[in-house]
């Protein structure tokens, strides 16, 4: 199952992305746990809600989330920066899963960078470029993410499929002793479900080794490629859900992947259109939102039933204490009651004697 968008993915939501937020304002900024809704407010358009998970998807959303009472302090340091400022720009690093929002006003200008490859990680640059806040800090081989530091983009990963002809790509693969899609996938900057439907667009599996190549298929493969990025150049997609067959037919299918247009992979299975990119990739993970919200649910119910348990035994506990005091004093009552008047003469006696 698809669990996080490629970088192809952010390349063909993009123009969604800016036509929704540039020029609008922030209205405010929301953080679900690792989630953050950036709410826009358009002058012609009204209002939207762009989503950041970072290490997973960006797009539009339409989901309507609870939202904590207080708000963690990195969201809180983003509201205080992020507030009615104008969305400048918004665009995708190289082909990296790296997305940049340029925010500004009259006085100053900020960036947010969301980087989706990895753990993933959320920032704000101040008008320097410097790190201002970021949702992880750490210290790596080719640049740290510590505050005030000069953002660093990551190095290049894989050659960009648009600056490749005939010879550079037969050069770049020929030395390859792997298969067809690790190949692709560790030379190219593609993720592997694009590498498996450059193969199926040249007819040819994946599984395939590099050296097993023959001229003819070396050249199909090539122009599985070229098929592939025409159609990542001219951006018409066709957003859809491929659903999962392999179930209880009376169950409700779940969907295996979200695709910017059909891939020739999933031929075969059935499909959920959708009219934009960003609703395929929220339906999407809306499912399992819902499952994760369920599943807190569940758990904040348990620990919750766990506790009261907890509480009547202690109380039950307790209860039965009193009642044995109560049971022990009831004794010691009614056995002065029995020898009340015993009782009552020596206390006369005493009293007759000290008069």
């Amino acid at each position: 199952m698809k669990e996080v968008m490629s970088n192809i993915d952010i390349r063909l939501v993009l123009p969604e992305l800016k036509e929704a937020a540039e020029g609008s304002f922030i209205k405010n900024v929301y953080q679900y746990g690792d989630i953050f809704v950036l709410k826009l407010y358009q002058p012609a358009g009204g209002t939207s809600q762009l989503l950041i998970q970072p290490g997973q998807r960006v797009h539009l959303t339409e989901y309507r989330r609870s939202a904590p009472r207080v708000p963690p302090r990195f969201c809180t340091v983003l509201r205080k920066y992020l507030r009615d400022r104008k969305v400048i720009s918004v665009r995708q690093h190289d082909l990296d899963r790296i997305l940049v929002i340029e925010i500004g006003d009259d006085d100053s200008t900020y960036k947010i960078v969301a980087e989706l490859f990895g753990n993933g990680n959320l920032l704000l640059l101040d008008p320097d470029d410097a790190i201002f806040i970021a949702k992880r800090y750490r210290k790596m081989r080719d640049r740290n993410i510590v505050p005030k530091a000069t953002y660093v983009f990551p190095p290049p990963r894989g050659t960009d499929i648009f600056s490749l002809d005939t010879d550079a790509f037969q050069k770049l693969i020929s030395d390859s002793s792997e298969s067809l899609v690790r190949t692709l996938a560790s030379r190219l900057n593609l993720d592997s479900l694009s590498c498996e439907e450059i193969c199926a667009l040249a007819g040819l599996k994946p599984a395939k080794k590099v050296p097993e190549l023959a001229t003819q298929e070396l050249k199909d493969l090539q122009g599985g490629l070229d098929l592939f990025a025409e159609k990542l150049k001219g951006g018409a997609v066709k957003p859809c859900l491929v659903l999962d067959d392999d179930i209880d037919p009376e169950e409700e299918p779940q969907p295996l992947a979200f695709l910017p247009f059909q891939f020739e992979v999933y031929n075969g299975h059935d499909i959920q259109s959708f009219d934009s990119f960003s609703k395929a990739i929220d339906s999407f993970f809306g499912v399992s939102e819902v499952e994760l919200v369920d599943e807190e649910a569940k758990d904040a119910f348990d620990k919750e039933r766990k506790r009261l348990e907890t509480i009547i035994e202690r109380q039950s506990e307790s209860i039965s204490k009193l009642e044995d005091k109560a049971a022990n004093l009831r004794a010691a009552g009614e056995a002065i009651y029995s020898h009340f008047q015993t009782v009552q003469e020596i206390l006369n006696t005493i009293s007759d004697a000290r008069s």
